[in-house]
């Protein structure tokens, strides 16, 4: 404040300067009366006065914005998430407001002074008319950059004093936020905390409730991570501490799993549903170890009772149909990928596992909405381009079939199964030549693929070539003895039915 009053003296006294160097240019001028001095003499005054003026500008400027807007104490209590904020950008735009009228209030005060003082110079000087009507047109007209110079500066100066903490918060906020990382209302979110319990509310600041709880945030973050050694570290330290709570177990398991140690991971969530039968995520964690060991029947056990503690669970539900489609219950898993949907509409997954059993249970056109749903939510899933594909083919729709598999080829080149079914549909394009290569490349990548084998043979029975048709189905019915009475009745061997090595091989 003591500096504001200061700003507002110095404004006047520099005034009364600025009116004795008028008064003093004058006389001199008068004196002299000589055109060379009177011209050198114009420039100094252009010098001295513009300095001043930007000079004095400044200077009120800068002691209005420190001097009024500033409190005496840099110490504020706060009462609310983003309060100082808040005051920045009330503090940003006084800053600009002061400023700008200051400017105009300078602009004001030296151009009526500019006019009389410049009047009384026309009537001293009398034989330099044509410098003194320059002097008063350069003087007066000079209203234009000082305004615009005004609005420039004083935006300046604003964003200079307290708008920059404010554009920098911002833009972290949507970083933060378009990452995913965080909500956008995040006082809302960290109310929504203190509200559950997680949180503790001091003032305009927020900590957690218990040093655990920080603990298990920073150890699930090197979880998302894949740190699964870290955290696995930091969640054996946490039992040793305390071994009662059961989330600390609960995420030893998760880490265990995922480093694939299965044994110990079923032991810690078994010590965690012991110390809490209720905790629903890890009735469902137990399911998904479960059924990564092929123990099904346990595995579904534990989906349903976390689906009984906790039916909003959308990844229990998608687990529980995920298993069930498995085990060929086509029926039960279409209903709960239904459910997952209605829970989570924008899983990939959950709409490209409907699909799949839609088609088991020959719901073909639902079946197609559902896998171009899940194309649609995530065009980067090579299964659910492959088993578009798939449908596509078993609806004898060739060539988008063809797309489809050439889309998930592209997305994962080492899908043998992929490059098996992409030969299948150039066969029935009849393209041979390029399902040779197609089939060629899945048995490269796999050489077990007892299917591209077989329509291997076929391609080549078609096309007369009869040693390597049956040194290829030879190969496919060692894998699968079935391939034996498949041959028998296909239509792609009718050339060679008869040839004897054919008849010796399917016939034995």
């Amino acid at each position: 404040m003591k500096l504001g009053i200061l700003s507002v003296l110095f404004l006047v006294l520099t005034l009364v300067v600025l009116n004795s160097y008028y008064g003093l240019i004058s006389l001199v001028l008068n004196h002299y009366n000589g055109q060379i001095v009177s011209g050198f003499l114009v420039l100094i005054i252009i010098i001295i006065f513009f300095g001043l003026y930007y000079g004095l500008i400044m200077g009120l400027m800068k002691g209005l914005v420190y001097g009024f807007l500033r409190s005496d104490s840099d110490i504020e209590n706060k009462t609310a998430p983003n309060q100082g904020i808040r005051q920045s950008i009330i503090n940003s735009v006084l800053v600009i407001l002061v400023c700008y009228l200051s400017f105009i209030l300078m602009l004001l005060i030296l151009q009526l002074l500019s006019f009389f003082r410049i009047k009384l110079t026309l009537l001293v000087l009398q034989n330099t008319s044509n410098q003194n009507n320059n002097l008063e047109k350069y003087l007066i007209s000079g209203w234009q950059p000082i305004l615009f110079g005004g609005i420039y500066f004083a935006t300046l100066l604003g964003i200079r004093i307290s708008g920059i903490s404010a554009i920098k918060h911002f833009v972290v906020r949507i970083i933060l936020w378009s990452n995913g990382c965080a909500p956008w209302n995040y006082a809302k979110f960290l109310n929504y905390c203190t509200n559950r319990l997680f949180l503790q509310r001091v003032g305009g600041s927020y900590r957690f409730m218990h040093d655990l709880l920080r603990q298990h945030f920073a150890n699930s973050y090197a979880q998302n991570e894949k740190r699964y050694e870290e955290a696995l570290t930091s969640f054996d330290k946490a039992i040793q501490l305390n071994s009662k709570p059961a989330w600390a177990w609960g995420r030893q398991g998760r880490s265990l799993l995922k480093l694939k140690r299965y044994e110990e991971a079923l032991v810690s969530f078994d010590k965690a549903i012991q110390l809490n039968s209720k905790n629903a995520w890890a009735w469902g964690h137990q399911g998904w170890l479960l059924l990564e060991l092929e123990r099904y029947e346990e595995a579904l056990v534990s989906f349903d009772k976390a689906i009984q503690l906790d039916s909003k669970d959308a990844w229990a539900w998608y687990q529980q149909g995920w298993l069930l489609l498995k085990l060929e219950r086509y029926e039960e898993a279409l209903i709960s990928f239904d459910k997952a949907i209605q829970l989570d509409s924008k899983d990939a997954w959950a709409w490209g596992k409907q699909g799949r059993s839609l088609l088991k249970l020959e719901r073909y056109e639902e079946a197609l909405v559902s896998f171009d749903k899940a194309i649609q939510l995530d065009s980067k899933d090579a299964w659910a381009w492959g088993q578009q594909g798939r449908l596509l083919l078993e609806l004898e729709r060739y060539e988008e079939a063809l797309v489809s598999f050439d889309k998930a080829i592209q997305l994962d080149s080492k899908d043998a199964w992929a490059w098996g079914q992409q030969g299948l549909v150039l066969h029935k394009l009849e393209r041979y030549e390029e399902a040779l290569i197609s089939f060629d490349k899945a048995i490269k990548l796999d050489s077990k693929n007892d299917l591209a084998l077989y329509n291997l043979s076929c391609s080549y029975a078609i096309q007369g070539n009869i040693e390597l048709t049956i040194d290829n189905l030879q190969r496919a019915i060692e894998l699968n003895t079935n391939w034996k009475e498949s041959a028998k009745t296909d239509y792609d061997f009718a050339n060679i039915r008869e040839h004897e090595l054919f008849k010796k091989l399917v016939d034995k």
